[in-house]
């Protein structure tokens, strides 16, 4: 699979701005496990670009280029 470049990162951190703004959860896929959770942080570290979210009473990071089906949930 390849890694999400910092362009591509460009093109989701539009999306991903409104999500966090609005307090929206996102739903994903990594490594064939069902992720879901509030938004909470995004970026490009040195591992490549990320979110964290907060979910289960936990709050991770995930690496975007190890996910699929990223999707935000519209809020209800």
């Amino acid at each position: 699979m390849p890694r999400i470049t910092g362009e591509h990162f460009q093109q989701l951190k539009n999306v991903l701005r409104k999500a966090l703004e609005d307090e929206c959860e996102v739903s994903f896929t990594y490594h064939d496990t069902p992720r879901s959770g509030k938004l909470t942080d995004f970026g490009f570290g040195p591992q490549g670009s990320f979110i964290t979210i907060e979910g289960n009473n936990e709050v991770k990071s995930f690496s975007i280029a190890k996910m699929s089906n990223l999707r935000v949930l519209q809020p209800a």
